[in-house]
């Protein structure tokens, strides 16, 4: 696997997931302040939307991975930094595994956090939704729908998961063996460390 490519495949995602989740509002004083009142897009009559990590864990530790050191980013930024990502070039001083590893969990995270979605077990029968026995609780399906917005979309195709609703069983295993390859890589460093 080349985990270079998969590392900036997993920061597309996290940008992705930080303008479609991570918004907050600053009133145009503010705004102009920190030189973000000319971001038309995102604009409105007393206030301009930006991208803001609100002291939420998952957010947080994007904020880290990306090494953000602002509190505050305009969607502007946010799409500048998303492009740039192709740009990248690799360093031999980065372990890409280590990084890739701990984004896509991070992105799971994020996902069962802001794709979490129920449907009756009839439902997800008919749908022929993929589940197992773990989703399943009084005849309701724990499952995790990607609405058809451009951040779900773009993370189950990292993830090669092709329909739109799946059982959060799904994206728990992965978690699960994304864990333990980061676990196992930690532990190697350690021996070498010794």
């Amino acid at each position: 696997m080349n985990y270079f490519e998969k590392y900036k495949e997993a920061k597309i995602c996290l940008y992705c997931m930080i303008s479609q989740f991570y918004n907050s509002n600053l009133s145009l004083e503010k705004a102009k302040e920190m030189n973000y009142s000319n971001s038309p897009m995102f604009s409105y009559r007393n206030y301009v939307e930006v991208c803001f990590h609100n002291f939420e864990s998952n957010a947080l530790l994007a904020w880290d991975y990306l090494n953000f050191n602002k509190e505050y980013y305009s969607h502007e930024e946010i799409w500048e930094k998303r492009q740039n990502v192709k740009y990248e070039e690799k360093k031999d001083s980065i372990d890409y595994e280590e990084k890739y590893l701990k984004m896509s969990i991070l992105l799971i995270d994020m996902i069962k956090e802001n794709y979490g979605y129920s449907v009756t077990l009839t439902e997800a029968n008919a749908l022929n939704i993929p589940f197992d026995d773990d989703d399943e609780l009084d005849n309701e399906v724990s499952a995790c729908y990607h609405l058809f917005e451009t951040a779900g979309e773009i993370t189950w195709n990292f993830f090669e998961i092709e329909e739109p609703i799946v059982g959060k069983s799904i994206f728990d295993k992965k978690r699960e063996l994304l864990t333990k390859k980061l676990l196992e890589k930690s532990n190697i460093k350690k021996k070498k460390l010794k």
